[in-house]
């Protein structure tokens, strides 16, 4: 969807293909809906992405993990590395659910993708 008048053409090939899957008109040359099209990816296969930190360091936004939606904190500290999970009591976390830097039990189930 480059042109303006490419958002008429996909609102019409919507109507007339009855499509039931859930669409959305993107374009990568000008980065139109890119972000819409991958948290709807992520939506579909109910996964999200969660970022980690070390202590005074800055998140990597190029290495988030991926976890089921109803992980634990637990499972994340897994993937972190096996002995981390054992050793784990709590970890603070920011979003938008929570005040910075919310202390959180290693049980608590995610809904991360609200942190």
């Amino acid at each position: 969807m480059d042109e303006v008048k490419d958002e008429e053409d996909y609102q019409v090939f919507l109507e007339l293909s009855e499509i039931k899957l859930p669409c959305i008109g993107i374009s990568v040359r000008k980065g139109r809906n890119l972000s819409a099209l991958v948290m709807k990816i992520y939506g579909l296969f109910e996964i999200i992405r969660v970022f980690t930190r070390a202590p005074g360091k800055a998140h990597d936004p190029s290495a988030p993990f991926v976890l089921p939606r109803d992980s634990k904190l637990e499972d994340l500290a897994e993937k972190v590395h096996k002995d981390f999970k054992e050793k784990l009591k709590y970890a603070r976390v920011w979003g938008k659910a929570v005040y910075e830097g919310q202390m959180v039990q290693r049980t608590t189930y995610s809904r991360m993708e609200t942190w």
